[in-house]
């Protein structure tokens, strides 16, 4: 549980992420004081998710420009 922590702590904008219900996308932005994170799983398409909703990051991105 800690080392679950540890990982939802440590997401940052630009990574590839799997959630829990196994939506893949990557991370463009945080809201609410980063309670909910904002992924991008297709072009134009953006999602709301809670930080908890994170299953697995599958890479460490960099955002890109």
């Amino acid at each position: 549980q800690k080392q679950r922590q540890k990982m939802l702590d440590a997401v940052e904008k630009g990574d590839d992420i799997v959630t829990i219900g196994g939506v893949h996308g990557k991370i463009v932005g945080f809201k609410n004081d980063n309670k909910t994170i904002v992924i991008k799983v297709d072009d134009k398409v953006n999602l709301t998710i809670d930080r908890t909703a994170v299953s697995n990051v599958k890479g460490k991105g960099q955002e890109s420009t």
